[in-house]
């Protein structure tokens, strides 16, 4: 019988993002702010949010009851992509100078 992978997501909770990411974006330092950044969000295994590799799982998910009714619970893999999504989304905001961060209102995922 074949298994079923549940896949985990990166989640460095505990990093120092100024570390690495010294400056913060304006609009005349796009490359050098790209470069830390993407250096620190390829240290930590986390492309795959950006580039679009991963895709958000469902939120919820259906399941069958004894009585055998169906209802739908809350997905467990969404709520563990949301996290690292959300903590990758919060390294970004962070190294946005304020001149800037008017162009992320709306933007809900680190991909957007």
């Amino acid at each position: 019988m074949a298994s079923i992978v549940t896949p985990s997501y990166p989640y460095p909770y505990n990093l120092n993002v100024t570390n690495f990411v010294t400056i913060k974006l304006n609009q005349t330092n796009f490359l050098i702010w790209k470069t830390q950044l993407l250096g620190l969000i390829k240290s930590q295994d986390m492309t795959e949010f950006i580039e679009g590799e991963t895709v958000a799982p469902e939120p919820t998910i259906k399941h069958t009851k004894e009585d055998g009714t169906v209802e739908e619970r809350v997905n467990p893999i969404y709520q563990a992509w949301r996290k690292s999504d959300r903590l990758l989304r919060g390294w970004i905001t962070g190294t946005l100078a304020e001149e800037v961060m008017g162009t992320i209102i709306g933007l809900q995922t680190s991909k957007e």
